[in-house]
């Protein structure tokens, strides 16, 4: 067995990390995933928008103002009113809670009194005192919370104090903290060294053999041909100078016979011509 000095392992982190999301609960929409629970449940919660019995009711509310145009309503009348509560079980980090507030509605108390209590402990209150106008504020937020844990919480709300109150619930929102989707993580690699000897070594398996496919064969390529200008001032050079050879030799040739005829001219006796018309004179 052939010792192995060390082995590199890979290994992939996630690094997960979390997004926050809303959740919006209507007054009514609650009611079917069991995040909402009104008490007393007979008679003393009703659907606002249709209640036409109530003293708040859509005469004064505008339902195109209200969330999905719906509210839950009650009148709180002590102390013969049983105890009136919402209960909403969520979970996440935080929970928001929005009323609609009546202000002055003649001869109507539109007082609003509210107690929130989160997990079984006092968590806080809201008070409205109307003025003397006839306002009606919606989209109003009565309790928030945040920085919870992350699990399931339990946030009641109740109705109290010694005077007539009115409770017009529109909405919430609790908000989760969930993981990002798994194809936006990224992945971290990390290379360790693990020393492995030679005693505790295990053998590996054998690679199974690949085949390696064929390489394709090259194209032909055709050799470019040769600069033009250099081949054709190759053959003008070779034909000037072939040329320039065959004048020189031309002008060698015709200065030796020229010498030749000169050196036979010379050779020729010298005749002198008398004036043969003096000799004939005399």
């Amino acid at each position: 067995m052939i010792p192995l000095g060390s082995l590199f392992t890979l290994a992939f982190v996630l690094t997960v990390s979390a997004v926050l999301v809303n959740h919006t609960v209507d007054d009514q929409s609650g009611l079917d995933s069991n995040i909402l629970t009104y008490t007393p449940a007979n008679g003393g919660w009703e659907p606002g928008q249709t209640c036409s019995v109530c003293q708040i009711h859509p005469g004064i509310i505008d339902p195109a103002k209200a969330f999905d145009g719906t509210w839950f309503y009650t009148a709180y009348n002590p102390p013969r009113q049983a105890l009136t509560t919402i209960e909403v079980s969520f979970s996440g980090t935080a929970v928001y809670v929005f009323n609609i507030i009546p202000n002055t509605v003649p001869g109507v108390g539109s007082y609003t009194n509210l107690s929130f209590s989160l997990d079984g402990y006092y968590a806080g209150q809201y008070v409205h005192i109307p003025d003397s106008t006839q306002d009606i504020f919606y989209n109003v937020s009565v309790f928030a919370i945040a920085n919870l844990a992350n699990a399931a919480h339990v946030l009641t709300i109740s109705l109290q104090g010694e005077k007539i109150a009115h409770v017009l619930f529109d909405y919430l929102i609790y908000t989760t903290d969930e993981p990002e989707p798994q194809s936006s993580r990224i992945p971290y690699i990390s290379a360790s060294l693990l020393p492995v000897t030679s005693a505790s070594s295990q053998a590996l398996p054998s690679p199974t053999p690949r085949m390696t496919p064929p390489l394709p064969s090259p194209t032909p390529r055709m050799t470019p041909p040769a600069n033009t200008g250099v081949l054709l001032g190759g053959v003008i050079g070779g034909i000037a100078v072939l040329v320039l050879a065959g004048v020189q030799l031309f002008w060698l040739c015709t200065r030796k016979r020229h010498r030749g005829t000169r050196r036979s001219l010379d050779s020729i006796p010298t005749f002198q011509h008398s004036n043969i018309a003096a000799e004939l004179s005399a």
